[in-house]
C-alpha cells in the first residue's frame, strides 16, 4: 500500500473513524460500500415535494439519495414509482419524516424503510395497464396532469376498501 494512503488511514484510526457505525460494519473499515444500483433514489432533504429518481440509467448514487430497493418481484417497478410520485404517496411519506424549519423536510434510511405504503396486489389488471401507459406518457414530457390521474387511480382504490 502506499505510504501516504497507510498515513491517512492512521489518521482516521487516530481520529476513531473505524469506530463509528457505517465504517466499523465493513471490512476493511476503509473499503467503500459495495451495493448494486438502485433502481429508485428519494432525497434525504428536499421542500414542499419528496424528490424521487427513477434510476433507468442504472448507475450509483451519492449521499445526496437513499436508495430504494423493491424486494416483492410482483410489484412493478414503474407501477411503484408511478405511485411515489402522486400527492397520496408524499401525504403518507410524509408522517414518517422529520420537519426542520423553514419547510425543510429530511428522511432518514429507516424512515422510509417504516413508511405505509399501499397494498399492489388489490390493483386491478385494468388499473395496472392505466397506471403504466399514464406513467410512460408523464415520462415524455412531465404534464402533471398524467400524474393528477394516476392519483386518481390510487385514491379511488383507497375509497373502494373503505
Amino acid at each position: 500500500m502506499i505510504p501516504e494512503v497507510q498515513d491517512y488511514i492512521r489518521i482516521g484510526e487516530k481520529a476513531g473513524i473505524h469506530s463509528k457505525h457505517l465504517c466499523s460494519k465493513r471490512n476493511p473499515w476503509y473499503a467503500l460500500e459495495k451495493r448494486s444500483p438502485a433502481p429508485i433514489w428519494v432525497s434525504v432533504f428536499s421542500r414542499k415535494k419528496i424528490k424521487f429518481v427513477r434510476n433507468e440509467a442504472n448507475v450509483s448514487n451519492l449521499t445526496t439519495f437513499h436508495c430504494m430497493y423493491v424486494t416483492n418481484m410482483f410489484i412493478d417497478i414503474d407501477v411503484f414509482f408511478a405511485y411515489l410520485l402522486t400527492d397520496i404517496a408524499h401525504q403518507v411519506l410524509l408522517d414518517n419524516s422529520r420537519q426542520y424549519g423553514n419547510g425543510l423536510t429530511k428522511f432518514e434510511p429507516n424512515d422510509i424503510n417504516n413508511a405505509k405504503i399501499v397494498d399492489f396486489d388489490i390493483l386491478s389488471d385494468k388499473q395496472i395497464s392505466d397506471i403504466k401507459y399514464l406513467y410512460s406518457e408523464y415520462k415524455k414530457n412531465e404534464d402533471p396532469a398524467f400524474i393528477k390521474e394516476i392519483n386518481r387511480i390510487f385514491v379511488s382504490v383507497f375509497c373502494d376498501i373503505n
